[in-house]
């Protein structure tokens, strides 16, 4: 009879350390949470704007004359366009498509409907 013996060789890992926790500075969280709040205030802003302006969003229609918001934070400025199309994108959001410039200048700007300035509300 012979005895075998097998022998394994098993391999012990220790874990690897975990990384140090970070904690942010209590400045740095209060700006953060103002961000935050001016980003939701920007989009309540807007929800308002649009709730106010539904009719009028409505009937935007294709070869319209309109004023717009176009770009961000200080770059933001006013144009005027022609409304070259009007739809919906996958969100539900309506969207238009305003030609801004002519001749070999034109430019074709795809924006939010709530960005259009109507009469009586400030740029």
């Amino acid at each position: 009879m012979t005895n075998e013996t097998n022998v394994t060789n098993t391999e012990t890992t220790a874990a690897a350390p975990k990384a140090p926790r970070v904690v942010k500075h209590i400045d740095e969280r209060i700006k953060e949470a103002r961000e935050a709040v001016a980003k939701a205030q920007a989009r309540l802003q807007e929800l308002e704007t649009e709730a106010a302006n539904r009719d009028k969003l409505e009937s935007v229609t294709k070869g319209q004359r309109v004023n717009f918001r176009f770009g961000r934070a200080e770059k933001a400025r006013v144009l005027t366009g022609e409304v070259t199309a009007v739809g919906v994108d996958d969100k539900g959001n309506r969207l238009v498509a305003v030609s801004v410039g002519e001749g070999l200048d034109m430019e074709v700007m795809k924006i939010p409907a709530t960005a259009i300035i109507f009469d009586g509300e400030t740029a």
